[in-house]
C-alpha cells in the first residue's frame, strides 16, 4: 500500500480514504496521525492515537523528526479543506510521506470505527506528560 505522496514536487499528498487508513493503522508500519479539528471536536471524539494541531499554524516541532516517516492529516469531512492543508504543510517542510483522510472524523464515525475522547489535561495525566 503506498503510504505517501507521489508527486512532492507539487505538494500533492495521497488522499487515503477510511478503510486505506484503518488498514495502515493495523499495519507494521508507524502511523503518526492528527486531528485538525477545532479543541472541542477533538476532545468529544478523535481517532485512537491521535495528536491534535493547528493545520495552518503548527510548527515542524509538533512533527516527527524523521522526515520519512508516515504523518496522515483528518479533520471534520469532504466539505473540510484543513487536513488537506496540513499535509501540504508538512510536504513543504519535508515530509515525504503525507497523507490525508478526506472523509474526516465523520466518515470513521459512519463506519463505526472506535474512536477516543476526553479533555487535552485528561490525556496529559493519562499519558504522565506535562
Amino acid at each position: 500500500m503506498d503510504l505517501g505522496a507521489k508527486n512532492r514536487s507539487s505538494f500533492q499528498p495521497s488522499a487515503m480514504s477510511v478503510e486505506e487508513v484503518r488498514l495502515a493503522l493495523s499495519g507494521s508500519v508507524r502511523c503518526y496521525i492528527y486531528d485538525c479539528n477545532p479543541l472541542r471536536r477533538f476532545e468529544k471524539h478523535r481517532i485512537p492515537g491521535s495528536a491534535r494541531l493547528d493545520p495552518g499554524r503548527y510548527t515542524e516541532s509538533e512533527l516527527p523528526a524523521d522526515k520519512n516517516a508516515f504523518v496522515l492529516f483528518y479533520c471534520l469531512e469532504v466539505r473540510c479543506s484543513a487536513s488537506l492543508t496540513a499535509a501540504r504543510r508538512a510536504m513543504e517542510m519535508g515530509y515525504e510521506n503525507a497523507a490525508y483522510m478526506p472523509e474526516g472524523i465523520n466518515g470513521w464515525l459512519e463506519a463505526g470505527l472506535q474512536v477516543e475522547s476526553g479533555s487535552i489535561a485528561e490525556l496529559q495525566v493519562e499519558t504522565g506528560s506535562e
